[in-house]
């Protein structure tokens, strides 16, 4: 029996994971994307929904990048 070598761990390259995956980079890049576009909008257009709304998107792409970053230090330990 073979036995099955792991891989190691691949860190985190930058701001995002590289084993987060391409769907799960993209959507944490499209979170990130139209939360600083709707907060851009509601400075320049005065629009106080919007920017709340585009802060709430900045807010869950950064929770998404942390939580990634987080995994990837308890696992170097």
């Amino acid at each position: 029996m073979a036995l099955l070598s792991r891989q190691p761990r691949r860190g985190c390259d930058r701001y995002l994971c590289k084993d987060m995956g391409m769907k799960e980079n993209a959507l944490t890049l499209g979170l990130c994307g139209i939360g600083v576009v709707g907060v851009a909008y509601g400075m320049i257009r005065e629009n106080h929904v919007v920017f709340i709304i585009g802060l709430l998107f900045v807010i869950a792409g950064y929770w998404r990048i942390r939580k990634k970053l987080k995994a990837s230090s308890r696992d170097r330990v």
